[in-house]
């Protein structure tokens, strides 16, 4: 039932906003990370789905996520990009909600310890329109979902060395939209996504040729006009 809630999700999401955002999904680097990253020229989250709020309590089988709360609590640092690009969402009231991933997960009702307990944080999401909200927020420069590259990447870095890595070594396959037929790309950063989206931006945008005089404009030989 969950990849049904992410399967409408992204249709939702590529309906709207195909040209201009991208959803791909993690695969087995969820682990790390989350489920899926949505991406735009501009800004760049990821998000965790569950099929319903009860299935918040999965997440406490995760010791990463654990530890990950345990660090939010402390380190504000971190918390202040987790709260612009981590998300998660779910089913309620036959649509689909989004809020960020502590206020839901980083609680006493999903961690009996209270090292992982972290103060929720104020959301933008009113659960009436969320896929809209992300979309629209995404594509803002400054926008309060999602961070530019740079800080992106400092967020995906911090989660890897949670699990123990270095620096995010990340691969996404993304799905030209813009294609008749199926088309994927590969990226193995998000620095050269954020390239490709630039690229398609540009491909999308009206040519904005000047103007030359109209033909009837200027003026005319004697005799004419």
């Amino acid at each position: 039932m969950e990849q049904s809630i992410i399967d409408g999700f992204r249709d939702c999401i590529n309906k709207n906003n195909g040209e201009k955002i991208s959803c791909t999904s993690l695969g087995g680097q969820d682990t790390i990370y989350a489920d899926y990253l949505m991406s735009s020229s501009v800004n760049f989250c990821i998000i965790e789905f569950k099929y319903l709020n009860k299935n918040f309590k999965d997440e406490a089988r995760k010791p990463l996520r654990r530890t990950l709360c345990e660090m939010l609590k402390t380190n504000n640092d971190l918390k202040s990009l987790h709260k612009r690009c981590h998300l998660i969402g779910w089913m309620a009231e036959f649509s689909i909600q989004l809020d960020i991933y502590l206020n839901k997960i980083c609680t006493q009702e999903v961690f009996e310890e209270d090292a992982c307990h972290v103060r929720e944080l104020e959301s933008i999401f009113d659960h009436i329109d969320d896929s809209n909200t992300i979309a629209q927020e995404l594509l803002k420069v400054g926008g309060t979902i999602g961070l530019p590259v740079d800080r992106f990447t400092n967020y995906l870095d911090q989660l890897s060395k949670i699990a123990g890595g270095g620096a995010a070594n990340i691969e996404l396959l993304v799905a030209d939209t813009s294609k008749q037929t199926v088309c994927y790309k590969v990226f193995d950063s998000i620095e050269k996504l954020a390239e490709w989206h630039k690229e398609k931006l540009l491909e999308i945008s009206p040519s904005k040729k000047p103007k030359g005089p109209s033909s009837d404009s200027g003026p005319k030989p004697p005799g004419m006009g």
